[in-house]
């Protein structure tokens, strides 16, 4: 259906000069409506951009697989979402919305890793599909080197369990198993007192990301094992002989 005629933009419309003749009188200006189609792509454009896509896992599948090839990766993305959902379900958040966050939050990286270009591009894309400002928002706000304040939960929880994902991966598979049912809090806290392991993560990322949850950081680590437990087939960490129905992570120091 096409828009009403008054909510056509002035941009939309030219603007002719009917020829001047002794019938006619003086000239004066004629609208010529545009082409049907184009106003209907316009119209649907802006519906777009004021209601947004409907946020679902997917297509957020679907875009990251688009764009990211390398299996660790995408691992990392999945391992990020469980994280992200099983906080949302702890907080009463909306589940969907936030694992989208977590897939897509570095979909970009394989692409585009330099910071100048990390999650900007990213981001750009999401606003070009239509997805909404706090979903764009929220990934953008996990790169500390764009400055930009994390205001809503999302926002703070997907930077708090990023970099604590990847080091609970690496953590997992220096085991002899390779499975996340045998990591343990205390192996995760011992491990980050290593300097030399897993040396690309930052350490002081993991605890103000936990302290920005208001969380003890043994918690907070006991909370994102749990979640990548539930996932281990998903994320390559089942092991060879582990099954889901393994003991719970030790919270112990």
């Amino acid at each position: 259906m096409l828009p009403p005629v008054g909510s056509i933009n002035r941009s939309e419309r030219a603007e002719t000069r009917l020829p001047e003749s002794a019938s006619s009188g003086p000239a004066r200006d004629r609208t010529v409506f545009p082409d049907p189609a184009r106003s209907r792509q316009n119209h649907e454009l802006r519906s777009r951009e004021l209601k947004g896509i409907d946020v679902n896992r997917e297509d957020a599948l679907a875009l990251l697989h688009e764009h990211t090839k390398t299996d660790s990766l995408r691992k990392h993305a999945l391992g990020v979402e469980a994280a992200m959902r099983h906080y949302a379900g702890k907080y009463g958040e909306d589940e969907e919305k936030w694992g989208v966050v977590g897939l897509l939050h570095d979909f970009d990286y394989e692409a585009t890793p330099d910071p100048k270009d990390h999650p900007m591009r990213g981001a750009a894309i999401l606003e070009e599909k239509g997805y909404p400002e706090d979903v764009i928002y929220a990934i953008k706000s996990h790169a500390t080197y764009l400055g930009l304040e994390r205001r809503s939960l999302m926002d703070k929880t997907l930077f708090a369990v990023d970099e604590l994902v990847g080091f609970i991966t690496a953590v997992a598979l220096v085991r002899p198993s390779g499975s996340i049912h045998e990591v343990k809090v205390r192996s995760v806290r011992k491990k980050m007192k290593a300097v030399a392991f897993a040396r690309a993560v930052s350490r002081e990322d993991i605890a103000e990301g936990a302290e920005s949850l208001g969380l003890d950081l043994a918690d907070h680590i006991a909370n994102v094992i749990e979640a990548m437990q539930a996932e281990a087939d998903a994320l390559g960490l089942a092991g060879a002989q582990e099954s889901p129905g393994d003991a719970a992570p030790d919270v112990g120091s």
